[in-house]
């Protein structure tokens, strides 16, 4: 095998490689499919929280009640637990009963302050209507949504060209031939140096030689080919137009020198 200096006077097929990479790259990453089905989680998680905060809200018409309560003692959370404080307040219930009872919150009391408290019954109080937590999910979730549906509306479409595509389609056929190596030639284009596999195959049907041409390659694959101890490569071909084909040089460019 040997290298020749020259001019592709056949036609080469650029960065053909290069380009179905990055078609493979353009579908598993973050694609449309991935963030619709993101979008729906998230309107589930949203409408699970929605029907939780209408229920605390149906609770609290229905059942819950308000009181005045006064804080008698305020410690700091060194835990995770929601609320940057722990108070203990004391109240009267609605039936006039005394009650204590403890509530986180970032909000700063001190003692002898006065607090709003809603509560079902003495063991159940808060500072807010609803949960916070269903609220904070809920904000979470609608914000989650937005996002996402921004992303899905405006993420353009992978950049196919015509020819990653007719490349494919002839993977797709799976209709390919072995043909021999035959040479390595080099090419010199505007100080860019390039290599091309040369390959031929006899169909014996027809008693006809077909030279095929490989991709440019940005580097000689000489080595390469000893290496991977190839002598063939596969070559894709459309049946009804032999001129329409594609070189397969992933081995050689995976063990490439």
């Amino acid at each position: 095998m040997n290298i020749t200096n020259g001019t592709n006077n056949t036609n080469t097929i650029n960065d053909r490689v290069g380009k179905v990479k990055d078609f493979v790259k353009n579908k598993v990453k973050f694609d449309k499919r991935t963030i619709l089905i993101l979008l729906c989680v998230f309107v589930v998680i949203f409408f699970i929280s929605l029907i939780f905060t209408v229920k605390n809200s149906i609770d609290f018409f229905s059942k819950v009640h308000s009181s005045d309560a006064v804080v008698v003692s305020v410690t700091e959370n060194n835990d995770n637990t929601y609320g940057s404080y722990n108070y203990e307040i004391e109240f009267y219930d609605n039936q006039n009963n005394y009650c204590s009872n403890s509530i986180n919150s970032d909000i700063v009391y001190d003692v002898d302050d006065y607090v709003k408290i809603y509560y079902n019954n003495s063991k159940e109080v808060y500072l807010t209507r609803s949960n916070p937590l269903v609220v904070i999910i809920s904000i979470i979730s609608l914000v989650a949504i937005i996002g996402l549906f921004f992303v899905y509306k405006h993420k353009p479409k992978p950049v196919v060209d015509n020819n990653t595509k007719r490349i494919k389609k002839l993977i797709k056929a799976n209709n390919y031939v072995t043909a021999r190596i035959d040479n390595v030639v080099r090419n010199d284009n505007n100080q860019n140096k390039y290599y091309n596999i040369i390959c031929k195959w006899n169909d014996s049907k027809e008693d006809r030689d077909y030279t095929f041409v490989s991709e440019d390659l940005d580097f000689d694959p000489t080595m390469s080919i000893r290496v991977s101890n190839s002598s063939s490569l596969k070559v894709y071909i459309d049946k009804n137009n032999y001129d329409n084909y594609f070189v397969d040089v992933n081995e050689i460019k995976n063990n490439r020198i």
